[in-house]
């Protein structure tokens, strides 16, 4: 073990390291030498790679020590760059045999831990660069799912009614589709029997029986405090609609988002989610006298 020092701006550093590791040791001079020596002070930290050097006064010059792995790091130092320099020196190897660039990572950083986190089966260690008040560091989270996502996209769907026509009926019961020259949707209600008519582009439309979707309701129902929501109206447009956000990554950008509608008709038996360009128009085929 030998300790290495150099003269730099007239202060002078001393580093302790094995002698194998000489050519490391004037990485971190030739690092220290770029920093404006009015900004070196006890306790200022140097960050090369994915390694952070902390510079301590002694005799009118400095000392650097580093993070304690053996101990503990977040509260104790060693001046022994021995571990430190080695794996700065096995870090740049790697990453220049793979040809990428690293990312720093500090050790002393915050670490958050989110309201009552531990409660959840999974949880995840995250990095984040603005912890508020310019702090860095660690969030320890519940781990985001596929399921937690698809959520809450669903949970930013609106369903607005659509009713241009101001028709007033009773219950919706079942749909019918007929695609002819126009792609029809024949919605018969206890009081009358509506037609709704695309006579346009109609991307896709998705028939589902009521049954499958019951997240989706009862993620509306919730949202606006009524769980009878669906039986106001047969006819709703979808804003914030996952099902549009789903197109557009199956046709790879080919449409734009706002060229796109999602209607979606909702009866006691079924739902249709229909993806169109164009707008339908309404059709009173029968009604009860």
């Amino acid at each position: 073990m030998e300790i290495h020092s150099k003269t730099i701006n007239g202060i002078k550093f001393f580093i302790k390291a094995d002698n194998f590791l000489i050519s490391q040791a004037q990485v971190l001079f030739r690092a220290i030498q770029s920093i404006p020596p009015d900004k070196i002070r006890d306790g200022y930290k140097i960050e090369i790679g994915f390694s952070v050097f902390i510079c301590e006064s002694i005799n009118g010059g400095y000392k650097i020590v580093v993070p304690d792995y053996t101990n503990s790091p977040l509260l104790n130092t060693t001046d022994d760059l021995t571990i430190a320099l080695w794996v700065l020196f096995e870090q740049t190897e790697l990453l220049n045999y793979l040809g990428i660039d690293g990312v720093a990572t500090r050790f002393d950083d915050e670490i958050v831990i989110a309201k009552n986190v531990l409660e959840y089966p999974t949880i995840s260690l995250q990095r984040y660069s603005d912890l508020g008040k310019d702090v860095s560091g660690w969030c320890i989270e519940k781990m985001v799912t596929m399921d937690d996502f698809y959520m809450q996209m669903k949970k930013n769907e609106e369903y607005i009614i659509w009713n241009p026509e101001n028709i007033t009926f009773t219950s919706a019961n079942y749909t019918e589709i007929i695609e002819d020259e126009d792609l029809k949707f024949v919605i018969n209600c206890d009081d009358m029997t509506l037609e709704i008519i695309f006579s346009g582009i109609v991307l896709n439309y998705m028939y589902s029986e009521q049954g499958t979707r019951m997240t989706s309701w009862s993620i509306a129902q919730e949202k606006y405090n009524d769980k009878f929501y669906f039986r106001k109206n047969p006819v709703y447009k979808v804003e914030n609609s996952l099902l549009i956000k789903w197109v557009l990554i199956e046709s790879c950008g080919f449409y734009s988002e706002t060229d796109l509608t999602h209607y979606c008709i909702v009866t006691g038996q079924d739902v249709v989610d229909i993806i169109s360009m164009c707008e339908p128009t309404y059709r009173i085929i029968s009604a009860e006298i």
